[in-house]
C-alpha cells in the first residue's frame, strides 16, 4: 500500500474507499493539500513544498479522517482552520 493511502471501512458491508491526499478536494476544485501551502493560489508549486503538503495532509489523514474529510468542498481558508487544527491537537504518543 502507498504510505500516502489510508483505506476507510470496516468490512464487507461498506465499500473500501482510499483516501489520498490528491483525492479531496476544495470547493474551486483543487487538491485539499493546497490548503496547506504558503500560497493556496501560486500559479507555480515548489516540488518541496508540495510534498510537504501532502505529507502534512497524509499525517491529518491518519490523525482524523472524518474530519479531513468534512474539508471536501469547503474553502481553502476552511479548510485551512480545520487541518491546522487537526495538526496542533495533542499527540497521543506524547501522552
Amino acid at each position: 500500500m502507498n504510505p500516502n493511502e489510508m483505506i476507510i471501512g470496516p468490512g464487507a458491508e461498506e465499500r473500501e474507499r482510499k483516501l489520498t491526499p490528491e483525492g479531496i478536494t476544495l470547493s474551486g476544485g483543487r487538491p485539499l493539500y493546497h490548503a496547506l501551502l504558503a500560497d493556496p493560489n501560486a500559479a507555480i508549486l515548489s516540488t518541496d513544498e508540495t510534498r510537504e503538503a501532502k505529507s502534512r495532509l497524509s499525517a491529518s489523514i491518519e490523525a482524523d479522517a472524518d474530519a479531513v474529510l468534512s474539508c471536501e468542498g469547503k474553502s481553502t481558508e476552511d479548510a485551512r482552520a480545520i487541518l491546522l487544527e487537526i495538526e496542533n491537537r495533542p499527540s497521543k504518543q506524547a501522552a
